[in-house]
């Protein structure tokens, strides 16, 4: 199987063109026919097509980590190893970058990838594994992480029937109501418009919804607990 790497040195030939770069490592991975086309998808799919004609020299610090991340899927690798892909990245940048990986992992191939970026992790990964000092804290899913997903919502109070309703639901594992704030934690944070929905068909009053619980929330917890030991 084909391997990609991005390190953190982006390695790239900075007197060349942007261009120039990728035709060079494409012919080392053996691109022939597909080699013009798949270039031009990658630079127009990152948003880099109008500068591919430039020298890499003259050139940010966000643009030449994007070229790097390009040369590693140059040859649709099946296996990616990135070390902080967004790094230096403007945040339509990293956007895009973000929106490549997507399509890749969604065309089953795997990426393992290193961030500090912990709204990137949740936004990309399947499985999280929070490294601290050398240690391995704690792997999974990041729903599993961070404990699930927890919402707050104030609203007017809820009697006793809305609330037993509310636990009976199949994606509500807990519920707690404190006069006019409702905190409940959901299986899956994609079930959040079922459960507003929910509440609203029974006639409560919503004032404000708000996502508690993240995997932040959970790395400071998880290396807090590390410390202490």
């Amino acid at each position: 199987g084909k391997v990609g790497v991005l390190l953190e040195d982006d390695g790239l030939y900075e007197r060349l063109t942007a261009e120039e770069n990728l035709e060079y490592y494409a012919r080392i991975y053996g691109l022939k026919d597909e080699r013009k086309s798949r270039i031009e998808e990658l630079l127009e799919g990152t948003g880099l097509s109008n500068r591919a004609g430039e020298p890499v020299s003259r050139w940010s610090r966000g643009m030449k980590r994007t070229l790097a991340f390009i040369r590693a899927l140059l040859h649709g690798p099946e296996i990616l190893f990135l070390d902080e892909p967004t790094l230096g990245l403007d945040p339509i940048g990293a956007r895009r970058v973000r929106e490549v990986l997507k399509n890749v992992a969604e065309g089953g191939n795997t990426i393992f990838l290193t961030t500090h970026n912990l709204k990137e992790a949740e936004f990309l990964c399947s499985r999280v594994g929070v490294l601290y000092r050398g240690r391995l804290l704690a792997v999974g899913a990041p729903q599993e992480i961070s404990g699930g997903c927890r919402v707050k919502i104030c609203c007017e109070e809820v009697d006793g029937r809305v609330s037993s309703a509310l636990s009976g639901l199949p994606f509500v594992s807990e519920v707690e109501v404190r006069g006019e704030e409702l905190r409940v934690s959901l299986n899956e944070a994609s079930r959040v418009p079922d459960l507003v929905k929910f509440l609203v068909d029974a006639g409560v009053r919503i004032y404000e919804v708000r996502a508690e619980g993240s995997l932040e929330e959970a790395f400071v917890d998880l290396v807090k607990g590390a410390e202490e030991v």
